[in-house]
């Protein structure tokens, strides 16, 4: 069963998104980039969902130090935002995620996209 990271510091976010992955994928969360970045050796994920406004370190920052990462420059990573501006999409593409996810969640999209990803 492939592996999804999510990445959020919602909590709320984070059980929504596991309860609508966990049929399909192990489903590992962080409730920060900083615990994400200590976590990821570990759960060797597939996919990295990553929410983009969060405390301390930002979804672009997250995803900065992840591509840092031996190994980690071609894992697949959606963003996840509420922030849908065409400056945000613009940045995020220039970043080299995968996609955007918008919140609130749609499930037959955010479960597409998902798919596109990893299968």
């Amino acid at each position: 069963m492939k592996k999804v990271l999510v990445v959020d510091d919602e909590k709320m976010n984070l059980r929504l998104v596991e309860r609508m992955l966990k049929c399909d994928y192990d489903v590992a969360t962080a409730s920060s980039g900083k615990e994400a970045l200590d976590r990821i050796e570990e759960e060797k994920p597939d996919l990295i969902l990553l929410d983009i406004l969060m405390p301390q370190m930002d979804g672009f920052e997250t995803l900065e130090a992840i591509r840092g990462l031996a190994g980690w420059q071609d894992v697949p990573i959606l963003f996840l935002t509420a922030d849908t501006g065409e400056d945000v999409r613009a940045k995020a593409r220039e970043a080299g995620v995968s996609g955007i996810v918008e919140k609130p969640f749609k499930k037959d999209v955010f479960l597409e996209e998902v798919r596109a990803c990893i299968g």
